[in-house]
C-alpha cells in the first residue's frame, strides 16, 4: 500500500516498520514484566504496561497525523509487531 498523498517518502508504507518496532518492543517488555516481576503490586505491574502500550500508540499515531502513514500501515505494523514480540519472548 503506497504512503499517504504529500508524504515525504516515495517507499511503500505498508506495514509501517516504525510501529512494528514500537509495539514489538512493547509487548516483549510487557510479557517480561509479568514473567520477571511477581513480587510487584498488580497495580504497579499494569501502570508499567500501560506506560508502554501508551508509549507505543501515541508514538505510532504520530506517524499518521505527521501524514507518513495511514491508519491501516499502523494497524498492521501493530500487529504484527506486537504478535512477534510475544512470540519472541516465549520462545527465548
Amino acid at each position: 500500500q503506497k504512503r499517504p498523498t504529500g508524504a515525504p517518502l516515495a517507499d511503500p508504507g505498508m506495514p509501517s516498520s516504525h510501529a512494528m518496532s514500537l509495539f514489538f518492543l512493547s509487548s516483549y517488555l510487557c510479557a517480561a514484566i509479568l514473567a520477571w516481576t511477581p513480587t510487584w503490586m498488580p497495580a504497579h505491574r499494569t501502570a508499567a504496561m500501560g506506560s508502554l502500550l501508551a508509549f507505543a500508540t501515541s508514538s505510532a499515531a504520530w506517524r499518521v497525523r505527521a501524514g507518513l502513514h495511514t491508519p491501516a500501515q499502523i494497524v498492521a505494523g501493530a500487529l504484527l509487531g506486537g504478535s512477534n514480540g510475544g512470540i519472541w519472548f516465549e520462545l527465548t
